[in-house]
């Protein structure tokens, strides 16, 4: 069973990079690509995708609105961010909105993957380096 991918990416060569890279694991099937958060809205309403990669500094509406959208509009879509940003308010504001998944853009193919397979398992990932900040938020809620 493949697994349907739609990227998110305002830089067509980062977007074309993934989309090379997926094509590579056997069970990943890239259905669509959109350069900005309207895009990424659009596209999860058309091609319904398993799961939409999305990153967070786009031109107009930005990734946290977007992934806010597909979530109220399409539920079963599952948004994995992949960002440069790692500081606690943007990981938790993606989680917020119902972000499966928080993936630093200085990680291995490998991690990205992971990330995917993992979301579609009904699980949360997050990079290892997100991980700590995550829990000691956590902790101060309690």
């Amino acid at each position: 069973m493949s697994i349907s991918i739609v990227l998110v990416d305002d830089h067509r060569i980062v977007r074309s990079g993934l989309a090379a890279l997926l094509r590579q694991e056997q069970e990943f099937e890239i259905v669509g690509e959109a350069e900005d958060g309207l895009g990424a809205v659009k596209a999860a309403r058309q091609f319904q995708p398993d799961v939409l990669v999305v990153d967070l500094s786009m031109p107009g509406m930005n990734g946290v609105e977007a992934i806010r959208r597909i979530q109220s509009e399409t539920p079963a879509v599952r948004c994995v961010c992949l960002s440069v940003h790692n500081d606690s308010r943007m990981v938790l504001a993606v989680l917020d909105v119902g972000a499966a998944g928080y993936v630093l853009k200085d990680c291995s193919f490998d991690e990205l993957a992971l990330a995917i397979r993992q979301t579609m398992s009904n699980q949360i990932y997050l990079s290892p380096s997100l991980i700590g900040f995550v829990v000691f938020q956590y902790r101060d809620w309690e």
